[in-house]
């Protein structure tokens, strides 16, 4: 069961097969060819239902999971090589002046602002909104 408010804003929850889970972290691997000297910044809540693209994934595929501690956020964000954002987070990360192999982006609408903001900081950027609904 994995928790969700998606596009309604009520916190609901969904079930989720285990083998949703597998095809999920699949696609991610490959969409985002993950190596296994990828750093993955893990930023969200363990209880986000996108969490698991930060923490799990790297785990599954030999990357390197680079938790996240308040005091220490612009070090985990120039650490990362691969990061996923919720867009008001965009600015924040482009004031640390990092780049990154891959940047993903859900959690919240994403307006064509964010998209070029977003855009700037990877080589390649996703838009990754609805991971529940897309059977995470």
């Amino acid at each position: 069961m994995m928790y969700t408010s998606g596009s309604t804003g009520r916190p609901k929850g969904v079930v989720i097969e285990h083998r949703s889970i597998c095809d999920r972290l699949l696609m991610l691997r490959d969409r985002y060819d993950l190596l296994s000297e990828d750093r993955v910044g893990f930023f969200k809540s363990p209880g986000f239902d996108a969490s698991l693209e930060e923490s799990i994934l790297p785990v599954c595929f030999g990357a390197c999971v680079i938790v996240e501690r308040s005091q220490e956020l612009a070090d985990s964000i120039r650490l990362s090589t691969v990061l996923f954002l919720v867009p008001s987070m965009i600015d924040h990360v482009a004031s640390q002046r990092a780049l990154f192999r891959v940047v993903g982006v859900g959690g919240e609408r994403l307006d064509p602002r964010a998209v070029s903001a977003a855009a700037s900081l990877a080589s390649f950027c996703w838009n990754c909104y609805g991971p529940t609904e897309a059977t995470i």
